[in-house]
């Protein structure tokens, strides 16, 4: 996606899958992110504050 390590690190998790999604838009890819988790699985993954 052209960003550098030390930008990605910065980055929070939800802010990294948002560039992805876009980038795969703008592509012609399909959404690769976990947008279709249960808040339960969620949860799980220790994820809170959705």
């Amino acid at each position: 996606m052209g960003f550098a390590p030390a930008d990605v690190q910065a980055m929070s998790l939800w802010e990294f899958q948002a560039c992805q999604d876009g980038w795969l838009l703008l592509h012609g890819g399909k959404k690769a992110s976990g947008g279709d988790l249960t808040d339960d699985q969620l949860a799980e993954m220790g994820i809170e504050g959705f």
